[in-house]
């Protein structure tokens, strides 16, 4: 369980980094970057656990851990 979670902090810090870069030049002096990719966590994570829950993929023992 923390592999998964260290490998999402890994993701999510790689994808803000690039996604700052990219878009920071045309976004001024807000972090467009940043919120871009904090929705897209936002929606993966919903979407996860919806099926998460939705199917026996995660049992209850699991996912209260």
């Amino acid at each position: 369980m923390i592999a998964y979670i260290a490998l999402g902090g890994i993701l999510g810090t790689l994808a803000r980094y690039v996604l700052q870069g990219a878009l920071q030049t045309r976004g001024g002096a807000f972090p467009t970057g940043t919120l871009a990719i904090n929705l897209a966590g936002s929606f993966l994570i919903g979407f996860i656990m919806r099926f998460a829950t939705g199917s026996t993929v995660v049992t209850p023992s699991c996912a209260a851990a």
